[in-house]
């Protein structure tokens, strides 16, 4: 949500059950009174996808947050990002890229966010 927020101030947030968007808009507020600039969120629900994850067909889960996605953005309504608000999303990551907008997932940033304390405490040992 850190990342979302840096992103600029319009943020998408998709999310497929509907139990995490309190948790999930908790963070990301408590996130966006780090910064003086305003933050406009919405939320779109994917909660059609669900059913495939549950079959384990991760291709058409994929798809069908895809479709919500696009199916939410227009050339008047272009968010800075979006943020994936499970990790079971990132499977939708690649399917989006063509849209030119960051596509935010959990499991990409805590490795990308691993990797970063890993050398900073590399760093710290050898001096």
């Amino acid at each position: 949500m850190e990342a979302a927020v840096k992103s600029g101030p319009k943020i998408l947030v998709a999310i497929c059950l509907e139990s995490t968007r309190n948790a999930t808009l908790a963070l990301l507020n408590d996130c966006a009174k780090e910064t003086e600039d305003p933050t406009y969120i919405e939320v779109i629900m994917c909660d059609a996808a669900w059913p495939y994850f549950e079959a384990g067909d991760m291709t058409a889960f994929s798809a069908e947050i895809d479709r919500a996605i696009r199916q939410s953005i227009d050339q008047d309504n272009t968010p800075d990002c979006i943020a994936l608000a499970q990790a079971s999303m990132g499977v939708a990551t690649d399917v989006l890229r063509d849209l030119g907008i960051p596509i935010l997932s959990s499991p990409m940033l805590a490795m990308q966010r691993l990797l970063t304390v890993a050398n900073t405490s590399s760093e710290e040992s050898t001096t």
